[in-house]
């Protein structure tokens, strides 16, 4: 459904945790690093409830948001599963949705910023790699979209339901590998990080033996 003749309502939410992406590492021997620069877009799912006694909230869409400002995360060493957040501010609105229905919106209207993490155990399958690097090789990976992620934006604790995040779009959301063993290899989940043949597929990044 789409909105139009939104009224704001003064209730504003915000630094809602945003996912912007993950790397993961599979063996030792390897340093990455993930920065979300001036101009990289994130699409944001909105939450949204029809009036009336028995609605309830769901995904209503997506919208498109940059970040304005540089933003780097720490290096990452050894063995881990990362996964990469920012904020963004979301508020309530009274929106008249088509077909000439009202509801209530809970969207995205502004980017908080600032660089956080959060390890998981999600272990994807990412069989699409590059030849083995020596020692000392560089490789900085630069996805026009990431993975969807379902629950991407917190917004449980406003309105009981977590909605969809995906970065991307542009070459600014950018995933940086070093290695200090010789032998490891960059993969993907839908082909190798190093083709851009097809830079909008979505997927997963791994570094393996």
């Amino acid at each position: 459904m789409e909105a139009f003749g939104c009224d704001y309502q003064d209730v504003q939410y915000n630094k809602r945790r945003v996912v912007l992406g993950q790397i993961y590492h599979y063996r030792r021997g390897v340093t990455s690093r993930f920065h979300y620069s001036v101009g990289s877009s994130s699409s944001l799912g909105y939450g949204i409830k029809l009036a009336g006694s028995n609605a309830s909230w769901s995904q209503g869409g997506t919208v498109t948001h940059w970040s304005d400002s540089v933003t780097s995360w720490r290096p990452r060493t050894g063995t881990t599963k990362t996964v990469y957040y920012t904020a963004y501010d979301y508020g309530l609105y009274w929106c008249n949705v088509a077909p000439l229905k009202f509801a209530w919106q809970v969207m995205p209207n502004g980017y908080s910023g600032g660089a956080n993490a959060y390890r998981t155990s999600h272990r994807p399958s990412t069989p699409h790699c590059t030849i083995r690097n020596e020692r000392g090789a560089q490789i900085t990976v630069s996805r026009n979209r990431n993975t969807t992620w379902s629950n991407g934006v917190s917004l449980t604790s406003v309105i009981g339901i977590d909605v969809s995040s995906r970065s991307g779009y542009s070459n600014d959301v950018k995933m940086a590998f070093t290695f200090t063993i010789r032998g490891r290899k960059v993969c993907g989940s839908r082909d190798s990080p190093a083709d851009v043949s097809d830079p909008t597929a979505p997927g997963w990044i791994a570094v393996h033996l």
